[in-house]
């Protein structure tokens, strides 16, 4: 038997190509030079921005070697997600003048809000306006 076919197969990775800004995903995610298996996994968009990262893994036995180029696309699901309100809404809140102030909200943004995606895209933010469209803003005094 050729001594090349006793040779162990080296695997390497290396990043050529991704979004502005990118980080080297070869050394981020886990890579195994003894099979050329690659795995990753991220929740930071601000590190890994969503995009398409190009990167060439090079099989090497003994003298020769071979390379082939991948793509990654890293998507953001929160950027689609689409967001409805719950029809069990709570009906309009009457304040009378010179009653305590409430500062409690008798609703649940959790029992309201549905996304169309499982992911956690983080604290949802609700913004109340006036029925003319104006920002809702109270000053009692």
């Amino acid at each position: 038997m050729p001594s090349v076919c006793s040779t162990e197969s080296v695997f390497s990775c290396a990043n050529t190509n991704g979004p502005t800004g990118f980080n080297d995903l070869c050394a981020a995610g886990n890579f195994d030079t003894s099979s050329g298996n690659f795995s990753f996994e991220t929740i930071d968009k601000a590190t890994y921005p969503p995009g398409i990262y190009t990167f060439v893994i090079t099989g090497t036995v003994g003298s020769g070697s071979d390379s082939v180029t991948i793509s990654v696309t890293i998507i953001d699901p929160c950027l689609t997600t689409q967001l409805s309100l719950e029809a069990s809404f709570p009906a309009l809140t009457v304040y009378t003048l010179r009653d305590p102030i409430k500062n409690v909200l008798s609703w649940n943004p959790d029992s309201i809000l549905n996304k169309a995606t499982p992911n956690d895209c983080g604290t949802p933010i609700f913004k109340f306006f006036n029925e003319d469209g104006s920002d809702f803003n109270v000053s009692l005094f």
